[in-house]
Order: structure tokens, then sequence, then C-alpha cells
């Protein structure tokens, strides 16, 4: 449970094109260049990046006047194309040194952007360097990084539980069928978190404190037994530092209303599914990725909602990822139906 995560799966190809490969590279292999929160801290006096990942996100809550740290990310889309353009440029730049052809980017997004929205992570890609772009709908690759295939008949239901949004999908021969996107997530279940403090508490806490609150006493159902932490913070009204305690029981009342709204989204997704793809579905279970996922009694919850299986995939916070080392093995030629591409023919 956490912040917007970067990954970078990096894959070999053949520059030289075959009979068999000819106008396309030839991937051979798949391996993760990069794994960092999507957080960067800039210079303040010229703009410099000077940090990025779990070094910025270090310098959360502590900015001095040297530092201006920026999460260009919010709820699944860009919120900040400036500074996810230099992001990009500084990363691709260190990839491909050398290279003689640019390269094809394949990024995960929301089936529920709009157009401009998946355009603007497009032009993203081609302002830093980039040949092509796909973009790819997250919940497919959640199933091909959970282990499920995505052909034939037989429907898949998942539901992909990020940091800022949710997605629920049900895919039957290589495409979503049926899909809603929730914009909350686990940043979403922080925040709510840091404005009970700062309204019953009186104390003020940043983000990574908030998201700890939410990974140990966090819950989307009463726990058995009470948990209970004990957290430093600033009391807003002196400024002054403060402890303050917080129970399972104050954090799930916070969280109910999103897991609620999540529950209703995907409760309404299943009502307007066609009933043979949902008799399908219902036989298989529900498939839950993503990092928030773990959170404590969700799968149960959300299992009693919709009244059929569920089962937390294996490693769901790294499922998109598995997908989309499994899309660049493909040899190239991976052309879902819900594949965009954007850029060179």
């Amino acid at each position: 449970m956490g912040t917007s995560t970067l990954r970078v799966v990096t894959s070999g190809f053949s520059l030289l094109p075959t009979k068999t490969n000819a106008g396309k590279y030839s991937f051979n292999r798949a391996k993760t260049y990069l794994d960092e929160p999507f957080v960067a801290a800039f210079d303040s006096c010229d703009g410099r990046l000077v940090a990025f990942g779990k070094k910025a996100e270090a310098l959360s809550g502590r900015e001095t006047a040297a530092y201006d740290v920026r999460r260009p990310m919010k709820n699944g889309s860009i919120d900040d194309v400036k500074t996810v353009g230099t992001i990009l440029n500084s990363i691709v730049s260190r990839i491909c040194r050398g290279d003689l052809y640019k390269p094809l980017i394949a990024i995960a997004v929301s089936p529920g952007l709009n157009t401009i929205e998946k355009r603007a992570f497009a032009e993203a890609c081609l302002d830093a360097g980039a040949s092509r772009v796909r973009l790819y709908p997250s919940p497919l690759l959640s199933l091909y990084g959970a282990g499920q295939s995505a052909y034939g008949t037989g429907a898949k239901f998942i539901i992909d539980l990020g940091a800022g949004k949710t997605d629920a999908a049900v895919i039957a021969e290589n495409e979503i069928k049926n899909c809603i996107t929730v914009r909350k997530g686990a940043d979403d279940y922080a925040d709510e978190i840091r404005r009970y403090l700062e309204l019953e508490k009186d104390v003020s806490v940043g983000l990574n404190t908030a998201r700890y609150i939410l990974h140990t006493v966090g819950c989307a159902v009463m726990r058995r037994e009470e948990l209970a932490i004990s957290c430093a913070g600033r009391q807003s009204s002196t400024g002054l530092p403060v402890r303050f305690e917080i129970n399972s029981s104050e954090a799930y009342w916070v969280c109910r209303s999103i897991t609620d709204e999540i529950a209703a989204a995907a409760a309404s997704m299943l009502e307007n599914t066609d009933p043979e793809l949902l008799y399908n579905s219902s036989r298989e279970g529900i498939i839950l990725t993503g990092g928030l996922s773990g959170l404590y009694g969700l799968c149960g919850y959300l299992k009693e909602k919709l009244k059929t299986d569920s089962v937390i995939a294996e490693d769901p916070a790294n499922a998109v990822e598995r997908g989309l080392r499994h899309v660049l093995l493909m040899t190239g030629t991976f052309n879902a139906a819900d594949c965009v591409e954007i850029g060179e023919a």
C-alpha cells in the first residue's frame, strides 16, 4: 500500500529485421530496470532534477527552501505533465544511451481514462524520445501477472486496487468486456486518515505516517482483536511535536466510506455485465491485484458484498509488472483488442 510507483521493464531486441520480424523489434528478454515511487525532488533555484524515487520520497514532508518535492501522478492519471516529462527524459536517456533506434514504450493505463488523459501519457513518452507508445489496460496486464489467461470464452473478473485508482473488469477473449474505474486508492485512504487526525486529534502528520497507519491498523472490516499504535506528529494548534495513539476501530470507520464506494462500483459493473459472462466469472471468482488488496479483511468483504468467491493473487503489488513482462516477451506481436498504439508507423 503506498504511492504511485514507476516500474521500468526493459527488453532486449534484435536490430536486424528478418522474414519473421520485418519492421518489428524481436524481444528476447525482459527485466526490471527501475522500481521506484513516482516522486521527484527538484532544486528550487534552477529547477534541476536532484532526486527521484525513494530518495525523493524520503524528503517528502521535510522539504527545505532548497528542494521542491513533487508527485506528478494523481488517481491514475498525469497531474503534472512537465514533471513526468523530465523524469521520463532522464530515464530514457539513461537506458538508451548510445542506441541507434528510438525505443518503443509500453505503459499500463487505467481503462477509465479519457482520450485526453491517454494522449497525455503518449505525448510524454514521445517527447522523452520514444518512437512509438503502446497503452495497455492495467486490468489485462494484472490478469496475466496473476498467472491467468485472457484467451478463451471463459470470463475472468479482476479488481486491480492501486495507489490512486481501482479498476474492476470482466475479461474474456483477450479483451475487456466490461469495466469501471473508481478514482480512489491507497493514497485516498491515507488522505482520509490525515484529515481525521487533523479534525479529531488536532494532529498533523505526513503522508508516509498516514500510510504506515493504514498498513498497520487499517482494515476493511472490524478486527477481532483491536490494535493500537503510537505515532509522532505535530499539534496543529501549537506547532509543537506530539505523540498520539490511533486504533484499528478508528481506522475502520475512517476507511469505510472508500471501501463501500469500491464495492458499490464493482457491484454496479456486474449488474451491467452480460449474464453469460457473469455466470462464467462467478464460477472462477474474483481475482484481487494491486498493493491495496492486502488491506485487512478486504478480500472477505468483497466476497460478501459481491456474492462470489475472491482470491488475492500471488505478490499482488507486482502483478502489472509481471503482465508487462509477459507482453514484452511475446515477440513484439501481442496486440490485444484494447491496446492503443501511437507514434511512428
